[in-house]
């Protein structure tokens, strides 16, 4: 059986936006590239220099870059309607993730802005931990009581 290439339609009129998954892995590196090679002018001593500044990768970044909403890409890297590009998109979220963690391990970048990130947008869930509870004993008996007034002693006694 002949393998079907699969094309990456979206939008209002089903634009086509890739025919074949090399070239959204294309465009995926080259945002991630723009993002590392970012620089910033500073003055120092009153001369200007050039200090690499790479700017933070988001999905919100690299849905734009690659002509997607960010609700479109997050729904096409979760499901497998097209596989080839679930994928690509699949591995560029967890590069995205995986690139916060470090920068705020770090601490480059803010831990409780990463943590929202990752829970809002990988799903993420905080451990929850759970109290210890003192267990309850009970004494569970057969005979019925109820016919016992609270005068009435058992002949045991």
């Amino acid at each position: 059986m002949a393998h079907k290439k699969q094309k990456l339609c979206l939008g209002v009129n089903d634009t086509l936006l890739f025919t074949d998954s090399n070239v959204l892995k294309e465009k995926i590196d080259e945002y991630f590239l723009e993002c590392d090679s970012r620089m910033l002018i500073k003055t120092v001593d009153g001369k200007k220099i050039k200090i690499n500044y790479p700017r933070p990768y988001t999905l919100e970044g690299l849905a734009v870059h690659i002509g997607l909403t960010t609700v479109a890409l997050l729904k096409l890297s979760r499901s497998g309607a097209y596989s080839h590009f679930h994928n690509i998109l699949k591995w560029a979220r967890q590069c995205i993730a995986a690139r916060h963690i470090e920068e705020a391990l770090m601490s480059r970048y803010n831990a409780n802005m990463v943590k929202f990130l990752l829970v809002n947008h990988e799903s993420y869930v905080e451990r929850q931990e759970l109290a210890a509870v003192t267990p309850v004993s009970m004494m569970v008996t057969t005979s019925s009581t109820s016919d016992k007034k609270p005068d009435d002693k058992d002949d045991n006694d």
